[in-house]
C-alpha cells in the first residue's frame, strides 16, 4: 500500500499529522503521543484500514518496533 492509498482510506480521520476516529470505530494517534509506535483503537477495522493506519504512522515519525 502506498501513502497515497493510505491517505485516501483515512481521509476523514486525518487531523494534521494525527489520526482520530474512523467511522464508528475509535482511533487516536498523534505522533509520539502514546509512545513512538502505539495507537489507541477500539472497534472494527478492515485489514486495509489497519494497514493504512500503520503506513500513516510510519510516514509521520513512528519508527518500526525495535529501531
Amino acid at each position: 500500500m502506498t501513502i497515497e492509498r493510505a491517505t485516501e482510506i483515512l481521509k476523514d480521520s486525518i487531523r494534521g499529522t494525527g489520526l482520530t476516529s474512523l467511522g464508528d470505530s475509535y482511533l487516536d494517534w498523534e505522533s509520539y503521543s502514546f509512545g513512538p509506535t502505539r495507537a489507541s483503537l477500539d472497534g472494527f477495522f478492515t485489514a486495509d484500514e489497519l494497514e493504512a493506519i500503520a503506513i500513516w504512522m510510519r510516514a509521520h515519525n513512528a519508527p518500526e518496533e525495535g529501531k
